[in-house]
């Protein structure tokens, strides 16, 4: 019925005689806004009403008697109708007898609405007593069956049974069995042809059947896999060194065949740039395959915790990769925490492992490491639970410390303290002084100033004084100073007149003026630490004579971090280079004021990225190749293999997704969830030609919930109703503004269809419109 369902438009409506009684004549699941009404199927006026009537009633009963939503009951009527409740009642009763209640009736009938179709004794009941027979309980069955109802779509001679048995034979347990049938939608076909030969040939490489029984029944799909394949898995994980007699053989085996190669190079790129070599890789491999199927993103957030914030050497983690399983809030952030204290107050050894603290259960962890410092830190258990911070216990430790220090001069004379004693004493009294300015004088919490006080110390606050005096002189107000000093606090230690002045002097005299300075140096705090005759001025000539306006070069200055040796000895060249090719000036204004990492690439990659980019047929006279060079130099081979491999998956050829590239090089660089999420939306549910997107890829980088679905919900309605052609192309209605949008397919139509709007602004839905239509083909009849 619909071609377009996405979860603003599954026909909600809030008058239920309009639910069950209201037949939707809109937007046939053909193709690409290929819909017609309901009054150009050729039906007979008598069929149609008998059609809406038995619709009605369909829609009635999943809502009285199976416990549906009026939406999911407009949805499942789709998929099944019936015009009395005689099967349907059968069915639900036979269910309600075997111990269903309406929670698993309603999730059941909601997967496969179908099933109340099916014959309650002939069919249902067999399958039944068959799953009660090979030993799911009373009390199990209803629960499994709605988790899987695909188990009631199979044939129990033709399939259950003979799957049972081979499976039985397999896995010997009926848990196992069950749990495996469960989890599998494959046909009996093939476990014959694939389970069977690769259970074989797991045996015949050493592999005992426990490790069998876990991988056929938590990875059904891939006891599944072609036998061939299955071979050459089997090959790679042995050349790894992976014993068969371990249960790790089974899971690289898994690791190996579900990542594809584009994707498993791009992880060993990932992992290099945190300093491991292949052989740290594979040794990681070799001890949980699993740590390589995690996202980037999780890799990347507990790798930089651990490394740069917790200090510990990377290789650490390869040898221990299951920590990356961890939760970063949960597990590894509030014990580190615990064990920071411990190790700064000599309570326990440093580089401790993290078997020995991460990998421990919580009743170890607190046995050891809380319970037993009770006394001497009560606070501890407060910050491991997220209730205390660590500026707070570490208060508690100064004032243990000072107690010690007074009782240990009652015991032992003056004279023989020794000068570090004393300079213990000074540099905690520095510490002090420098955490209580940065919190009540800079407005650091007590965290980032316990945090910013291990970079910059000070006993006086006349400096730091001077600094915030001529800040504050400048327009800097108390945001931009807690900013700028949170980012780089030995900034309070800077000369105010000799060193920070000029380059303030500097950068209004070039441009930047008075209101916009304190938000230009607290967005880009690095350029009050370049020197200003050595970097700043250089650099700004050098840029003044390659980019001409000075707002272009202030912006260049700003997003840039390269010194002025990167930019003489990578910038010069490759600008040359850009000119030689044919690219005009103004593309390489827009790479250098854009992308100045991508200018200051080393020469010669970026000869051989412009050469790659002539070779793919994009012109150097357009912006895109300049677009292209940054694309092609950002993303790495692997990752952009992956792409490619994505795209595939949507029938999309080398060819197709270059001529996407040449016409728009940045979707390549859009995450794999936003490109599927998007495809998804404009192939499956709209039944778009995905080679049409591949013609204007730029509508990848739209949003789909503000922008496609609501100008799609738009079009489809025009379309039902002939007052557009159904053959728009995206750039028609997708790629223009917003004005032009509501004057060409809103405003225009506003007399006739006084709800689009409505629609359009989501403070409507399709059904409410799509019913304002049929009451002004009513009253046309009349």
């Amino acid at each position: 019925m619909f071609a377009f369902l996405s979860s603003r438009q599954l026909l909600f409506v809030t008058h239920r005689n309009r639910r069950t009684q209201f037949q939707l004549g809109l937007l046939q699941k053909t193709a690409f806004f290929s819909i017609k009404s309901f009054s150009s199927l050729g039906l007979s006026e008598s069929k149609q009403q008998k059609e809406a009537q038995r619709h009605s009633f369909t829609v009635s009963y999943l809502i009285n008697s199976c416990g549906f939503s009026p939406k999911s009951a407009l949805l499942a009527s789709h998929k099944v109708h019936f015009g009395n409740p005689d099967k349907p009642d059968s069915v639900l009763n036979l269910l309600k007898d075997n111990g269903f209640n309406d929670t698993h009736i309603t999730k059941l009938i909601k997967q496969f609405p179908r099933f109340l179709l099916l014959e309650p004794k002939n069919t249902l009941l067999p399958k039944i007593e068959f799953f009660r027979s090979i030993g799911i309980s009373t009390s199990d069955l209803p629960r499994i069956l709605s988790t899987s109802p695909d188990l009631l779509k199979r044939s129990l001679k033709n399939h259950l049974i003979p799957c049972y048995d081979i499976l039985k034979s397999l896995l010997v347990e009926n848990e196992k069995v069950i749990k495996t049938l469960r989890r599998s939608h494959w046909s009996l076909q093939y476990i014959t042809i694939s389970i069977v030969p690769n259970v074989e040939l797991l045996r015949e490489v050493g592999v005992p059947q426990s490790n069998i029984s876990f991988l056929v029944t938590t990875c059904p799909f891939v006891a599944c896999t072609r036998p061939s394949k299955l071979v050459k898995a089997i090959q790679e994980v042995k050349e790894m060194g992976i014993h068969p007699s371990k249960i790790v053989f089974v899971q690289a085996i898994v690791v190996v065949l579900t990542i594809k190669k584009p994707m498993w190079e791009y992880k060993f790129e990932i992992f290099k740039r945190w300093g491991w070599s292949k052989e740290d890789t594979l040794l990681a491999f070799k001890k949980d395959p699993n740590f390589m199927r995690l996202s980037v993103k999780n890799i990347m957030k507990t790798m930089n915790f651990l490394v740069n914030k917790f200090g510990r050497p990377s290789t650490d983690i390869a040898r221990n990769p299951v920590v990356l399983h961890l939760s970063l809030e949960k597990r590894i952030i509030p014990r580190c925490s615990v064990i920071q204290i411990l190790v700064a107050n000599d309570l326990v050894k440093d580089g401790l492992s993290f078997s020995s603290f991460l990998l421990v259960n919580e009743k170890s962890f607190l046995e050891k490491y809380v319970s037993k410092f009770q006394d001497i830190a009560p606070h501890l258990l407060n910050l491991y639970q997220n209730k205390m911070d660590l500026l707070d216990v570490e208060i508690q430790f100064e004032k243990v410390g000072e107690t010690k220090q007074l009782s240990n001069q009652t015991i032992k004379p003056a004279a023989e303290a020794d000068s570090g004693k004393l300079e213990q004493q000074n540099e905690a009294q520095r510490h002090s002084f420098t955490v209580s300015y940065l919190i009540n004088s800079c407005g650091l919490s007590p965290k980032s100033a316990l945090l910013a006080s291990k970079k910059v110390h000070f006993e006086n606050p006349d400096k730091p004084d001077s600094v915030l005096n001529l800040l504050k002189r400048n327009g800097f107000n108390d945001t931009h100073i807690t900013k700028l000093i949170k980012i780089n606090p030995r900034f309070l230690l800077s000369d105010p007149t000799k060193t920070l002045l000029p380059k303030i002097e500097f950068f209004l005299s070039i441009g930047v003026s008075s209101s916009d300075l304190p938000r230009t140096l607290t967005l880009s705090p690095d350029l009050l630490q370049r020197s200003l005759n050595n970097v700043l001025i250089p650099s700004y000539n050098f840029l003044k004579s390659l980019l001409v306006e000075k707002e272009k070069v202030i912006t260049t200055l700003k997003r840039s971090r390269w010194s002025l040796h990167y930019m003489t000895i990578c910038m010069v060249p490759n600008v040359e280079l850009l000119r030689e090719v044919g690219v005009p000036q103004s593309s390489i204004s827009f790479l250098v004021t854009t992308c100045p990492f991508v200018a200051c690439t080393e020469p010669s990659k970026f000869i051989k990225a412009v050469q790659e980019v002539k070779e793919m047929g994009v012109d150097p006279s357009k912006i895109v190749f300049v677009q292209a060079i940054k694309m092609v130099l950002s993303l790495k081979k692997p990752m952009w293999e992956y792409k490619l491999e994505i795209f595939k998956r949507w029938g999309w050829s080398k060819e197709d997704t270059l001529l996407a590239f040449k016409k728009d090089p940045s979707f390549m660089g859009l995450s794999e969830k936003n490109i599927m999420k998007k495809m998804n939306f404009l192939v499956d549910k709209l039944g778009l030609p995905s080679i049409d997107i591949a013609r204007n890829p730029v509508v990848l980088h739209l949003s789909l919930e503000k922008r496609i679905i609501p100008r799609c919900s738009v079009i489809q309605i025009l379309i039902a109703k002939d007052l557009v052609k159904n053959d728009l192309s995206f750039s028609s209605f997708l790629l223009v503004n917003e004005k032009s949008f509501l004057k060409k397919y809103v405003s225009k139509f506003q007399d006739f269809v006084p709800q689009l709007l409505s629609l359009y602004q989501n403070k409507m839905d399709l059904l409410d419109v799509a019913i304002q239509f049929e009451k002004v083909g009513e009253t046309k009849q009349l």
